[in-house]
This record gives C-alpha cells, structure tokens and sequence, in this order.
C-alpha cells in the first residue's frame, strides 16, 4: 500500500485468470481495530428472531354488513381476514371472493383495499326485497359466511307544494302536468275551469289557455298535457283535439295522457275506444296499438324508453308493457296488479321515467306513487299520503311534481 488518498487504500487488481475482483491483503501493522463497546453488547445479546409468516385461517375471518337498508341506498361490506391466532392479516397471495345475490338486485360500486389491511365492497341494493352476501377466503366460507340482509322500500317524500301564483285553485280539479325540456315552463291542465296554466317553475303565471265552453280556444275537458317543444303544448281534449269524436283511425272517443316521444310522434290514450293511437307531429295518423285478446283496455297514460310503451290500464290495475316488433307494438309483459301491498295497484294513472330510468306511476286508488325497475320490479313508495294523485312529471333536479285531483301540485323527492 502506497501513502496517499484514501481511496488509495485498498488496490483492486483483475487477473486475466477469473475475471473477478481480487483484493490485496492489507500488511496487519499498518491498521488497528478498536472495538465499539456498545454494538459488541447488542451483539452478543442477539440480533433478534425469525418469525414463520402465518396463513390466513378462514374460520378466523368475518365481515360486516348491515343486516337491513333501503333500495338506492349505499352501503358498505367490510371483511377482515386473520390468522389462526386471531391476528389482522393482509396476505395479498389470498383469493378473497364476495358476493351478494341476486346478482340483478344489486349493483357493486367499489371495491378496494383500505389502510388497515381490511377489505371495503361499497354496494347499493337496487330493489327492495332481500339480499344474501357471501364471502370465501381461498375458496371457503368466512366464519359468518353467509349473511341475509333486508332491503326495505325507497321512502319517497313530499317536500312541499307547488305554489301556483295569480291562480285561484282552491279545491279545483286538477289533471294533466307537463314540464318542458329546459324546465322554464309548467304546464297544469285545470278541470274545474275548463283551462290550462303555464307557469314559471318559481310558480309565477305565464298564461292561461281556454276556458268553459265549444268554441274557438275553449277547452271542453282538458286532461293530458305535453311540450311539443319548449313552448308549444299538447293538450288532450275530451272533444276538441286535431282529431275528431269517433272510432276510425285517427278518431277520438275520449282521449286522456298524451306523450311526445323522442322522435317527436305525438301518442295518445284513446280511453273509450280502448286503444293507444300513434301521430306524427303535425297530427297526421301512423297507427295503433292495444290487447290482442278480448279482455278490456282502458289506457289511461302511456310513456316510452328504449323502444318500449308503457300504458296504465287504469280499471285492470296494471301497466302493460308493448314493444314494437314490426308495424304494431304488441304486449309483452304487465306490471302490478289489483291490491294495496307493495308493487300492487289500484286504479294506476299518470306515468313518468325518472333520471335514473325508473318507472313512477301515480297509484290513484292507494293515495301513493310507486316506483319501479322498468322491467317492473319493485323499488319503492312516497311515504307520505297523496289523496288521488293523477299526473305526474319529472324536473331536471330530480325532483318529481305530483298532480292531484283536489289537493293541489306536490313536490316529491
């Protein structure tokens, strides 16, 4: 060793032979070894102890979940793994697998891994009824595998009144609702004046249409109302309508909900003459549509989504589904029935797609709006009692606006 830099110290040669680092010997007089007193204790103490990872054990192993919710609902399933002797694990080799049945009731929103090692399933249960969870570790059941949980019905609520300025209600009739697509203006058909209101959706009045009577702009017996556009409205009369009083096609004999679908045809319930008559916009007729069989059809609204007619049969208690195959829809499924238990019917009438692509039905004969899958599964009720509702129509918010026969115009969330 040669004085110099420190980096001269030790001299690392390569021999031709191994083609690896040799290190020269250091002569032994040159350096000294002093002894650090305090690491050679540690030492001779022990450096500490091997630990054999433990396997999660799944009999040790649990979750949580709320054994009751409400449809639309966000809820939360916690697991938690441990060992055999009770310890939290978190072995990312393990194959954790939940699930929560019926699968078509439920929709899984997230699923991760949180901070303590616990694993988090957020969900939301989309109808009421009942749902099991069941969650496996390695293939088998946790502990408390498998867990029931009841959904109880979405509580819909009233959440105040709509205030109809400059318009004396009182204890008027009140039957069509039709909001339009901007939301600047509601329309309300008024029975009892023989009249239609248009108002801003603070509830100031724009104007009225019509009044008691035969002639030129009177309006013998409005009932179903709907927005061609942004200002011009549909207004089903019971005698004065682009048709005439009659039974041929295009012909009225009491027409009742009217509905723009989003190719802009103009389709309406032809209660009396018990069929559903399709036109364009102009008011020139397409075709129509009812029951193939014998039994009585009194179509009082209808509505369309994705290619499907949904009609209320008021007097039957149901809301029959058609789908168009071909020229003319026909009927492929009902939903309800006569009763007054969850998802039953009793006398239903106006109807209406929510945000959320739920199906609303005004529940005339129950005092009640109903709420439904479209494929008509039960999701939930307004909680509070709604004497004979008849229309109802959905506002950009979300929010629903009731119509009523005696009771005024209802905000309901």
């Amino acid at each position: 060793m040669e004085r110099g830099l420190a980096s001269e110290t030790m001299n690392i040669q390569e021999t031709q032979c191994s083609q690896k680092f040799i290190f020269n010997p250091i002569p032994p007089h040159s350096i000294e070894f002093l002894p650090n007193e305090e690491l050679m204790r540690q030492v001779t103490s022990g450096l500490g102890e091997i630990q054999i990872g433990l396997k999660t054990d799944h009999t040790k192993s649990t979750f949580q979940v709320k054994s009751e919710t409400e449809a639309l609902k966000k809820e939360k399933l916690i697991v938690t793994t441990k060992t055999s002797t009770g310890k939290l694990n978190h072995d990312p080799r393990d194959v954790i697998d939940v699930q929560i049945k019926p699968e078509e009731n439920v929709k899984i929103e997230k699923k991760y891994v949180r901070t303590d090692g616990k694993i988090e399933v957020e969900f939301i249960a989309e109808v009421a009824g009942q749902l099991t969870a069941e969650v496996q570790v390695n293939g088998n059941h946790v502990s408390n595998s498998p867990l029931v949980v009841n959904v109880k019905p979405q509580g819909m609520r009233i959440t105040g009144q709509f205030n109809m300025k400059g318009v004396n209600i009182g204890s008027s009739c009140l039957t069509g609702i039709a909001v339009n697509r901007d939301n600047s203006r509601i329309a309300i058909a008024n029975w009892s004046s023989r009249s239609v209101h248009v108002f801003t959706t603070d509830g100031n009045l724009l104007l009225t249409y019509g009044s008691l009577g035969r002639a030129q702009g009177q309006l013998p017996g409005p009932e179903g109302l709907a927005f061609l556009n942004d200002t011009d409205l549909v207004i089903a009369d019971c005698e004065k309508t682009f048709g005439n009083q009659g039974n041929g096609d295009g012909q009225f004999g009491n027409p009742y909900g009217v509905h723009i679908d989003d190719d802009g045809n103009i389709i309406v319930c032809d209660i009396d003459n018990q069929r559903v008559q399709v036109f364009t916009r102009d008011g020139d007729y397409q075709y129509q549509f009812g029951l193939t069989t014998q039994d009585t059809f009194d179509p009082f609204d209808v509505i369309t989504h994705d290619g499907l007619f949904y009609v209320s049969d008021c007097n039957n208690h149901v809301i029959h589904v058609f789908e168009k195959k071909g020229n003319v829809p026909t009927r492929i499924s009902t939903i309800g029935g006569l009763g007054s238990a969850d998802g039953q019917l009793n006398r239903p009438c106006g109807l209406a797609i929510d945000n959320d692509h739920h199906l609303l039905v005004c529940d005339n004969g129950n005092n009640r709006v109903q709420k439904f899958t479209l494929d008509g599964r039960f999701v939930g009720r307004t909680c509070d009692v709604i004497k004979s509702p008849q229309y109802i129509t959905v506002l950009r918010d979300g929010q629903l606006l009731v119509g009523t026969l005696e009771s005024g115009v209802w905000y309901v969330k």
